[in-house]
């Protein structure tokens, strides 16, 4: 295979289908195919096709092309078409697998989007739901028709043509309208001049009416027979739903109805449950065992199969958005979706962020939607519009036939040469129709391996091409030739690692998935049975591509088994568990909508309902870590997303939710007390300056009053010297002068030495000064310390709070890439929510869940080392046997 075959080489269960055909009989030759992918290398010419008159494939860049003659060979059925004039040059454009030709005929008929609202919901629902029908026209093309209808007890069709009043037609529910009744009372019978228009006074061009009907949606009320009390509302959904398909004109177009459920259908046809709540709505044993819950479910569901079939014939797909708590009969509804390639969508409510955004997403991916207005956006991106009135067709070369599809789409009953006896989802033909397609809806394609054209030398090449046509929202006409060339191999009998290297495994595993669940829908079986019959087809499978070793050391354990076996087995038992399968403690609406949007995911998404991925964030490793689902990587310290396609789960652990908790807290308060401490801070440190001024200022005083004192003793002493001098030469004569001058001294004396005694105390004082100054710095120092310990606890919070925020912003990614938007949830380690986690977790062996109570859930359901214990027992028992 070359480059560009490489890129697509993926999406196959098997390399190549030029191997024993044996290998098939369990895990069958199938691919996974979304018409409308974009990110493979697409070649975009603007031509029409050159198409082989007698089986009406595409010439392809492996048709071989004989320029003598201006002929070509079908690689399909081996006729030999001649190339008209001119188009010899178009054949060497063609140089990619995959090339969509924009034809240059263009669509006469725009596509009708009918809005059905349901009024018998609580006045924040319809509020809510108003609001975002409001936004979803702001984003349709002037070009598109529109419809109204309300129902809750009555059908209300409101009329868009543009008049003073408001006008509307109320149907009773539970009476009987014939089409051509329905079609007379709002005059949508045309004239012969008016055949071809699509357009009525209930059904109008937008740019005709974006004003009336925007006013219309605002001024829709609750419906005044709405209760909430013990009785359900009453609800005509079903005649509804069919008003809606029959006010559709039959001229050829197409058009997509979107549905908004908020209940269950209790009054007119199609209704699965009774008004009075005491009668409670159905669930699988009912439904299985045909009891008095469930007396009202198999009309019901044929009702909205013969709604489908007439939908089919008007080119019109049907979304299903549904909105409640309780079921609302989607499990019924859900062939009307389905056949006409549709898209349903199940949440809690009007109001939540999965059905406003789901809603947005349905024209226009987040990814793409960078203006409020349409027009704003260029037409010429594909991948964020809507396919119209669409097919697929599909080709083989002589080694394989097809047996079916598994996906959102209705049998055309094509019968050729290209299809097999053997029957496979939807089958019997090569061609299927879609009313509705969009660019994330995938098929799953399941082929037969002709054995003895495998041997035919004649039969080097084998190709596979799927040719897809479509419809835009601008009216354009698009085919999409999408061709396969697989590598043939000499010699088929290649030993048991080769067979392995040749499988995909996790595409295969789940193409073999889809097909167990399709056959769990649509066959109704026991459930013990089902699984059983997993385990024997994967037990069978296992016999044809391992053998058991010889030696009896290795048999003991499952080591021996190859590791993509392994990971198949692991994919295998995971499907087993989860609800795809499972109905215990699952509605019958819930699985219907489970099971609808794993039949159009691509493998990724697939994956991801059957293994959900568990991401992990610390502080050691603050980006994204994929760790294993189980319930050794709960921790206390981490932050988990967990994410089930249906389910995004932010998990923290408690000391990280302990650690949030006290940052939500303290946050305002840790601000106050800096400020503070800043403040207090500068108060101290002006003090301390106050201080050291005083005190510099004292001692200078204090030096200068000493020095003069002892210049004043020095010089008391000397003249007392000479006075003593004096006195002695004069001691005769003045004897009681110098009594008197003596008494004199002693006395400034005495005042000498109170003065230096009170020096002394002075110099005292300016020590304790100095002493309660180092205090006051090492209180400084402390309270500096005390700061330094806060920067770093504010660091760990900033740490806590990048890693915060690296999870929310990885699931915010995740929330917005998907549709249908998943629900999100956040909760904590021990909190009620976090059982969604350890519900999803692996089961463990009965000893490491005594031995950690506090983790795991003490389950008797097997765990996986067990499953691969009994399936390598089950190969050693299979080969004594032999």
């Amino acid at each position: 295979m070359n480059e560009i075959d490489n890129q697509n080489k993926d999406i196959f269960s098997w390399k190549t289908p030029n191997l024993s055909p044996k290998l098939f009989t369990n895990i069958p030759f199938s691919c996974l195919f979304t018409p409308l992918n974009n990110k493979t290398s697409i070649q975009k010419l603007k031509s029409n096709p050159i198409y082989c008159k007698q089986c009406g494939s595409v010439l392809n860049r492996f048709s071989s092309i004989d320029k003598q003659t201006n002929t070509w060979i079908c690689d399909f059925c081996f006729s030999r078409n001649e190339i008209e004039k001119g188009n010899m040059e178009k054949t060497e454009e063609i140089t990619n697998s995959t090339i969509e030709y924009e034809l240059q005929k263009t669509e006469k008929n725009s596509p009708i989007f009918i809005f059905v609202i349901d009024t018998a919901i609580s006045q924040s629902e319809l509020k809510s739901l108003k609001n975002s029908v409001l936004e979803f026209i702001k984003t349709l093309p002037n070009n598109c028709l529109v419809g109204l209808i309300t129902f809750g007890k009555f059908i209300n069709i409101y009329s868009l043509i543009d008049s003073n009043q408001e006008k509307s037609y109320v149907f009773q529910a539970t009476k009987t309208y014939t089409e051509e009744q329905i079609q007379q009372f709002m005059m949508t019978n045309k004239t012969n001049q008016d055949k071809q228009s699509r357009e009525s006074n209930v059904i109008q061009p937008l740019h005709n009416c974006r004003k009336i009907i925007s006013v219309l949606v605002e001024d829709i009320e609750q419906d005044s027979f709405y209760s909430d009390d013990q009785n359900r509302p009453l609800r005509c959904s079903g005649t509804a739903l069919l008003f809606a398909s029959t006010i559709i004109p039959n001229p050829e177009g197409s058009g997509r109805i979107l549905l908004f459920l908020g209940g269950s259908c209790t009054i007119g046809q199609g209704s699965i449950a009774e008004f009075n709540k005491k009668q409670p709505l159905r669930f699988y044993h009912d439904i299985v065992n045909k009891t008095e819950n469930a007396k009202l479910s198999e009309n019901a569901a044929l009702y909205y199969q013969g709604i489908a079939n007439s939908l089919l014939q008007k080119n019109v797909a049907v979304d299903i958005f549904s909105c409640s708590l309780d079921q609302t009969g989607i499990f019924e509804m859900k062939e009307c979706s389905r056949k006409t390639g549709g898209i349903l969508v199940s949440t809690t409510k009007f109001d939540s962020n999965e059905f406003r955004n789901s809603l947005e997403n349905l024209i226009f991916p987040q990814e793409d939607k960078e203006t409020d207005s349409f027009d704003e956006i260029s037409l010429t991106n594909q991948k964020s519009l809507l396919g119209f009135n669409s097919s697929i067709q599909i080709f083989t070369s002589r080694q394989l036939k097809i047996k079916g599809i598994i996906g959102n789409c209705e049998s055309l009953n094509t019968t050729s040469s290209f299809v097999s006896e053997n029957v496979v989802g939807i089958g019997g033909t090569s061609k299927w129709k879609m009313c509705g397609i969009d660019p994330l809806a995938t098929f799953s394609i399941y082929f037969d391996v002709i054995a003895q054209q495998l041997n035919d030398p004649k039969n080097v090449q084998c190709l596979v091409q799927i040719l897809t046509t479509y419809n835009s929202i601008d009216n354009k006409n698009f085919i999409r030739s999408t061709t396969f060339s697989f590598p043939s191999i000499k010699d088929q009998k290649i030993n048991e690692k080769e067979i392995i290297e040749m499988l995909n495994i996790q595409t295969a595993a789940i193409l073999v998935a889809k097909q167990f669940v399709f056959k769990r829908e649509y066959e109704q079986q026991d459930e013990k049975q089902f699984l059983q019959l997993i385990d024997n087809q994967t037990f069978n499978f296992l016999h044809q591509v391992i053998s058991v070793p010889q030696n009896k050391k290795l048999k003991t354990t499952p080591n021996w088994i190859p590791s993509k076996i392994i990971e198949y087995c692991e994919l295998i038992y995971e499907l087993k568990r989860s609800n795809l399968v499972r109905v215990f403690n699952v509605s019958p609406d819930e699985s219907a909508f489970l099971r609808s949007i794993f039949f159009r995911e691509n493998l990724t998404n697939s994956l991801l309902m059957i293994r959900p991925q568990l991401f992990s964030y610390s502080l050691s490793t603050p980006t994204q870590t994929l760790v294993d689902l189980s319930f050794s990587s709960i921790k206390s310290n981490v932050i988990l997303i967990m994410d089930s396609f249906f389910l995004i789960l932010v998990f923290f652990g408690k000391e990280i939710a302990q650690l949030q908790s006290n940052l939500n807290e303290n946050q305002n308060l840790n601000e106050n007390q800096n400020l503070n401490q800043n403040q207090n801070l500068n108060e101290n440190q002006n003090q301390n300056q106050n201080e050291n001024q005083n005190l510099n200022q004292n001692q200078n005083l204090n030096e200068n009053q000493n020095l003069n004192e002892n210049q004043n003793l020095n010089e008391n002493q000397n003249l007392n010297e000479n006075q003593n001098l004096n006195e002695n030469q004069n001691q005769n004569q003045n004897e009681n002068q110098n009594e008197n001058q003596i008494l004199n001294e002693n006395q400034n004396l005495n005042q000498n030495q109170n003065q230096n005694q009170n020096q002394i105390q002075i110099l005292n004082e300016n020590q304790n000064q100095i002493q309660n100054q180092i205090q006051n710095q090492n209180q400084i120092q402390n309270q500096i310390q005390n700061q330094n310990q806060n920067l770093n606890q504010n660091q760990n919070q900033n740490q806590i709070q990048t890693l915060i925020n690296n999870a929310s912003k990885d699931a915010q990614i995740i929330l917005k890439s998907r549709f249908p938007t998943p629900r999100f949830i956040e909760c904590e380690q021990g909190k009620s929510q976090a059982r969604y986690l350890l519900s999803k977790c692996k089961p463990e062996k009965l000893s490491n869940q005594i031995k950690n109570k506090s983790q795991s859930i003490l389950t008797e359901e097997q765990n996986f080392e067990d499953y691969l214990n009994f399936i390598n027992l089950e190969l050693i028992k299979s080969k004594s046997k032999k």
